[in-house]
């Protein structure tokens, strides 16, 4: 039941939720209930590569020109 709860709680998230340069994200638990979770170098690194990746999907499937 936990796992299920860390899930819905991550499905949650919006990117203002995500603060790179305090380097935390705040999560909304039961109760909207917030949590600041620090966020490692390791796992923003992965972060900004994942969302570089999606952004240049979305140039290559809606070009701008």
């Amino acid at each position: 039941m936990k796992r299920l709860q860390c899930l819905d709680e991550l499905v949650r998230l919006e990117r203002s939720d995500i603060n790179l340069q305090e380097g935390y994200v705040r999560v909304k638990g039961k109760g909207d209930r917030e949590r600041l979770l620090p966020l490692t170098t390791d796992a923003t690194q992965r972060y900004l590569r994942v969302t570089q990746n999606q952004l240049r999907r979305a140039i290559k499937k809606y070009p701008l020109g």
